[in-house]
């Protein structure tokens, strides 16, 4: 997550922040949440998925949202940094 750009780094902590809170307060578990929204985070940047990487892409997702906390917990985005 560290070599993200900090655009990229502040969009997906709070798309992932979001995601983890709905999986906590709804019925939607990270697994289900991960089948809707992994494929459009992890899109190629050229050609389209096949249907053989939607598996890791999904469980890579569903990683991120179960385990949000510890992802990014303390982490900021390289710009709000201090010494």
């Amino acid at each position: 997550m560290e070599d993200l750009p900090e655009h990229n780094f502040i969009v997906a902590k709070y798309l992932l922040s979001f995601l983890h809170a709905q999986s906590v307060e709804n019925r939607m578990s990270p697994s289900n949440l991960s089948c809707v929204f992994g494929v459009n985070l992890l899109r190629p940047p050229h050609g389209s998925i096949s249907l053989s990487s939607l598996t890791p892409i999904n469980m890579f997702t569903e990683i991120l949202i179960q385990h949000f906390p510890s992802v990014f917990g303390s982490r900021c985005p390289p710009a709000q940094i201090t010494p």
